[in-house]
């Protein structure tokens, strides 16, 4: 247990002139995000053999996100659906979609556990809220009777807190919640955020263990929106800090007695602030705003991810200055590890859908909790599918340091290329994860050279230096059935010195090459009034839906079908218009990059048939998608609703052009002291820009034509541009300061 009283002193004054609160990151977020709607994910991906999770996982699912979709379902035990909102009296002032909410409905059909979140923020009606018998005995009765009408199988109680004397209360209120489950039935959970630091001392753990399955730890905000200073969202066990994840889990485990009871609630977000420096603990200059996981991880990627070793959390820094402090797939792993490794119940997060559908996310749950049923194709460094120019690579053997505790290296520093190549036997065309396993290291290699030989050929540079031991997302690519393609690595462009490792490779299926969202399917979504859902058999698959056109110049009703594909591309949008109840002359508006266009079809035309949209290139964006609404066609007349093709279009038409024989680069201006724009004469796979010494100190991948370039943290000198493919022309740039 670490000693903390050196800081202690200082904290808890600066805490006394800022009132000794802070803030809910549950109600700020829905005070900045309630009144919009957010990721959609993409159609649940349910492994054929589904994963057995070693702990608990338990995702919060805030309303903004209620047409979330989670691609792994099989790694979620629960959700807790935020929020019904409580007065003083017991009675449930807004529902916030909860009898509505696609996200709740694909949780069930994929059997995933849903409980509805009761909140309450205000500490002067919570406090009246549980002093009265009556009025909990009306929120206790309201709750579980909306619990109960929406199948779901439990309550959460998130509130965020009561007034200083209250603790006993709070204990009452749950004992009679306890006792009203239970006389529902067996087996309905009840559970109960904490905070992450107890201020008020209102939270009695070891008296509220007796009636909840679950203790929620909010393990987040240890850096809030408004703090006076830079630093991780989420410190692990931070020698800098007094308070973070360390403390509290020792606090409310030591308290309750129960660590098993715990469940670690992690961000799934960033605070993004403005400061007056570069570096961890610069004084910010205004409040942080907040960032979704998904966006900070992209940002990392655009401006540079950096990694503070002291609190364990990753980071970057832009425009003199910003900095966003975020949670990511390799800081997370380490937060699980640290979960199993205190024996608590489980992990969760603050929200679903902020990592919208990210397979990084994903990977890591898998990758900590689902160790023997771990899901894809596995070519290991032993495996037949895997071979090597043996004589260049030498053996490792550490126990945790190595897919089944085993793993090739070789020294990035002789003058030979080194390469290792993994073929797996894929036993279906179509859209695949890849993920490599590696255990970084400061003399890892930064820019491992990696070649993905699918239906297309991808090739750039990995770095195998940083984030935690285990499964590394690479992308998502498409495969064909058989043994034609693989994955391969060299040491073509590491820095002398450096080791290259070759371990395992993982093939996550995720979907057949074509893409068809059906009127059935997660990520179909219809909105409006109920005469639209008049469902009849037949269609593409055995049932569709159909409503009557309207007079309005508007749409009362409407629904959109959303695809996942399994890369930015070319595709062909099919509509399956059934035998009957389709009269009208309806309006397909295609939402596709860059570009939205209508379609008009007459759908008596057809009888069991697919009738093409058009061609469109579609980036992967969340916000593709087919639209098809009411308000057209002859007011009477029946319209039909169900499946949409996204069609691979034929390799030949969409593949990209040849590569030019040239490709030139040309950067202006040349010296400069802030930002410097590269210019390439065509696309290229990658650009990167090292120092003189070989050292990457900047890359992008598919970057188009032209990048902004602004040096951070980085000394005046000579800089090189390098592309790939190969570049002619200027590659040479100077940077003074």
């Amino acid at each position: 247990m670490k000693i903390r009283t050196a800081v202690l002193g200082v904290f808890i004054i600066f805490l006394a002139a800022e009132g000794q609160e802070l803030p809910s990151p549950h109600f700020e977020q829905s005070v900045i995000f309630g009144d919009s709607v957010f990721h959609h994910g993409g159609p649940a991906r349910i492994p054929k053999s589904p994963a057995t999770l070693s702990h608990i996982t338990y995702g919060f699912v805030p309303y903004w996100e209620r047409n979330y979709n989670c691609p792994r379902w099989d790694l979620v035990e629960r959700i807790a659906y935020f929020n019904c909102t409580i007065s003083a009296d017991g009675s449930i002032t807004n529902t916030n979609y909860w009898y509505s909410a696609p996200v709740v409905d694909s949780a069930l059909a994929y059997g995933v556990a849903v409980d509805l979140c009761i909140a309450q923020f205000d500490d002067s009606t919570i406090s009246s809220l549980i002093s009265s018998p009556s009025a909990r005995a009306n929120c206790i009765h309201n709750a579980i009777e909306a619990m109960l009408a929406r199948g779901g199988s439990g309550i959460n109680v998130d509130f965020e807190h009561p007034n200083s004397g209250y603790g006993d209360e709070l204990v009452t209120f749950m004992a009679e919640f306890r006792e009203s489950l239970d006389a529902r039935g067996p087996g309905y959970w009840l559970s109960i955020c904490l905070p992450s630091v107890d201020w008020r001392n209102t939270y009695f753990t070891d008296q509220l263990k007796n009636y909840c399955d679950a203790m929620f730890i909010m393990g987040y905000d240890y850096h809030w929106g408004s703090a006076p200073n830079t630093g991780p969202v989420d410190p692990l066990d931070d020698p800098t800090e007094y308070y973070d994840l360390a403390y509290s889990v020792e606090h409310y485990s030591t308290q309750s007695g129960a660590p098993e009871k715990i469940i670690l609630g992690l961000p799934a977000y960033g605070y993004d602030w403005p400061c007056d420096g570069p570096y961890r603990g610069a004084s910010t200059t205004g409040s942080g705003s907040a960032v979704f996981y998904i966006d900070a991880v992209e940002g990392a990627e655009y401006h540079g991810r950096l990694w503070d070793s002291d609190g364990s959390a990753p980071w970057y820094r832009y425009d003199s200055w910003h900095q966003c402090w975020y949670s990511d797939s390799a800081s997370l792993v380490e937060r699980y590890t640290y979960a199993r490794a205190h024996d608590l119940m489980g992990v969760g997060w603050w929200a679903l859908g902020y990592d919208d559908g990210d397979p990084a996310f994903w990977g890591a749950v898998e990758q900590v909790f689902c160790t023997d049923t771990i899901a894809g194709i596995v070519v290991d460094d032993g495996d037949p599918g895997f071979n090597c120019d043996f004589d260049n690579w030498n053996y490792g053997a550490y126990p945790d340091s190595g897919w089944k505790n085993d793993y090739l290296w070789c020294d990035a520093g002789d003058s030979i290329e080194s390469w290792a190549r993994w073929t797996p036997t894929i036993p279906e065309t179509g859209a695949y994860d890849i993920y490599m396993w590696w255990m970084p290291a400061s003399n890892r290699c930064d820019s491992v050279f990696l070649r993905v030989r699918g239906v297309f050929n991808d090739s750039f540079f990995i770095s195998q230096k940083t984030g935690a031991t285990g499964w590394h997302y690479i992308g998502r690519f498409l495969f064909p059935a058989g043994t034609g393609g693989y994955v391969g690595i060299s040491d073509r462009s590491a820095v002398g010195g450096e080791a290259v490792i070759a371990d395992a490779v993982r093939w996550v299926f995720v979907g057949a090459v074509d893409t068809i969202v059906d009127d059935l399917d997660p990520t179909f979504h219809h909105y409006g009034d109920t005469v639209w859902w008049r469902q009849v058999a037949g269609g593409y698959d055995g049932h569709f839906f159909w409503t009557n056109s309207t007079s309005h110049d508007y749409d009362v009703c409407f629904a959109e079908w959303y695809p996942i594909l399994p890369r930015p591309g070319q595709y062909e949008v099919r509509a399956y218009i059934p035998a009957t109840n389709s009269e009208a002359d309806v309006k397909y508006i295609v939402f596709h990059a860059g570009d939205t266009d209508t379609v008009a079809v007459d759908q008596s035309a057809y009888a069991d048939e697919w009738v093409s949209l058009g061609t469109y290139y579609f980036s992967g964006a969340p916000w593709e998608r087919v639209y098809l609404g009411d308000g057209t066609g002859t007011a009477g007349e029946n319209i039909a609703v169900d499946a949409i093709w996204w069609r691979t279009v034929p390799l030949e038409v969409a593949e990209s052009p040849a590569a030019p024989k040239e490709i030139f680069v040309r950067a202006a201006p040349n010296p400069f002291n802030d930002a410097c724009a590269i210019d390439l004469s065509a696309e290229v796979e990658f650009v990167e820009i090292a120092d003189i010494s070989g050292r990457v100190v900047f890359r992008r991948r598919s970057p188009g034509r032209r990048i902004i370039w602004r040096p951070q943290n980085l000394p005046a000198g000579m800089y090189i541009i390098r592309t790939l493919p190969p570049a002619e022309g200027a590659k040479k740039v100077i940077y003074v300061r």
